[in-house]
């Protein structure tokens, strides 16, 4: 369990950090441009955070895939 969340570490940063950014990005939106511009940015922050977690989680992915080919070649 430990080696898991260790691993799923970079992830979890990752994302409160992006969470945190769109929190930001629509108290700016709807301070300066109104109700309704911040109604946008909020209705359509969920799709992002899907798809910047997705892309997270395969670039994190990716680098033990990676880190593995690489020690399989040196066997």
């Amino acid at each position: 369990m430990r080696s898991l969340l260790i691993f799923a570490l970079p992830t979890l940063v990752s994302n409160i950090f992006q969470q945190l950014y769109n929190t930001a990005d629509v108290m700016i939106v709807g301070h300066f441009l109104g109700p309704d511009a911040w109604a946008a940015v909020g209705a359509s922050s969920s799709i992002f955070d899907l798809v910047i977690g997705f892309a997270l989680g395969v670039g994190n992915d990716m680098g033990g895939c990676y880190c593995m080919l690489l020690w399989c070649a040196k066997i």
